[in-house]
C-alpha cells in the first residue's frame, strides 16, 4: 500500500511540474508551420515537439519570446517555463520549376489517354509558367486532366500539396500532341470491300479527334476488325475509322 501511495504521489508531482521550454538562439524550419520542437528544446512533454505555433515566414525573422509565450498560453492548457529572449527563424524553401509541372502533366496525360496507346505525348503550354517558391517538406504535385475528345486547348488543375495540405492550386492551359501507331490504307478501297491485313499499313501519326469524338483505328486493334466490310470509299493513305466498317 505504501508503494502505491508513493507512486501516486510521484505521478501527481510529475504532472504538476511545469514543462521547461528552452528557445534555441537560431533554428532552421521547414514545412508549412513552425513546430515547437524545431525552435526549442523541451523537457517534460515530447508530444509538444509537433505543436504548430504559426505558419512558416517568407524570410528570416527574429521571433520574440513574448509572442511565443502568448501563443502557448492561448493554445496549451499546461504549466510551462519559457527560457530565452528570442529565436532567429531561418525558413527553408525550395523552387518548383516549370519543367517539373510540365513533366507531371505529361505523365498524367499518358494515364488519361492510355486507351490511345500513345507512343509519344508532347505538352505545349499556352503561356509560360514561373518558378514557384515552396517550403521544404513532404511535397506532392497532383495533376487533374479531364478526359476530353477535343483538339482544342486543354486545361489541367495543379495542386501543390505539402504535409497533406493544399498549399497552392491553379489552372494550366496547354496544347497536347498525342502520337500513336494507327492504321492507314495502302490503296483506294471501295465500299463493301472486306477488311484484310494486306489492305492496311501501320504508321505513327498524331491523333486528331473528329467532332463526334472518333479517332483513327489503332494498330493494336486491327484484329478486332478483320473480316468486316468497308461501308464507305476510302482513298489511298487515308486513316481508317471504325464508323467506316460494318
Amino acid at each position: 500500500m505504501k508503494i502505491i501511495v508513493i507512486l501516486l504521489t510521484l505521478f501527481i508531482f510529475i504532472d504538476l511540474y511545469p514543462v521547461v521550454i528552452k528557445l534555441k538562439k537560431e533554428a532552421q524550419v521547414c514545412g508549412l508551420y513552425i513546430e515547437l520542437g524545431q525552435i526549442a528544446e523541451i523537457d517534460g512533454k515530447d508530444e509538444l515537439k509537433s505543436f504548430k505555433i504559426c505558419k512558416i515566414p517568407e524570410k528570416t525573422m527574429n521571433f520574440d519570446s513574448s509572442i511565443i509565450r502568448k501563443i502557448l498560453e492561448e493554445k496549451l492548457n499546461i504549466d510551462f517555463v519559457l527560457q530565452g529572449d528570442s529565436v532567429l527563424i531561418k525558413p527553408l524553401y525550395t523552387i518548383l520549376l516549370p519543367q517539373e509541372i510540365v513533366e507531371k502533366i505529361k505523365s498524367e496525360a499518358y494515364k488519361v489517354y492510355e486507351y490511345l496507346h500513345p507512343e509519344y505525348i508532347q505538352i505545349i503550354l499556352t503561356s509560360p509558367l514561373k518558378e514557384i517558391k515552396i517550403p521544404q517538406s513532404d511535397v506532392q504535385l497532383k495533376v487533374y486532366i479531364p478526359s476530353t475528345t477535343t483538339n482544342k486547348t486543354k486545361a489541367a488543375r495543379i495542386e501543390i500539396v505539402i504535409d497533406d495540405q493544399i498549399y497552392q492550386s491553379f489552372l494550366v492551359t496547354f496544347n497536347i500532341s498525342i502520337k500513336s501507331r494507327v492504321l492507314k490504307t495502302v490503296k483506294n478501297i471501295n465500299k463493301n470491300t472486306v477488311f484484310t491485313k494486306d489492305l492496311i499499313k501501320e504508321e505513327i501519326s498524331e491523333i486528331y479527334f473528329n467532332s463526334d469524338g472518333s479517332y483513327p483505328l489503332l494498330a493494336s486493334d486491327y484484329k478486332n476488325f478483320i473480316g468486316k466490310k468497308f461501308k464507305c470509299y476510302i482513298k489511298e493513305n487515308d486513316f481508317i475509322y471504325e464508323k467506316c466498317l460494318k
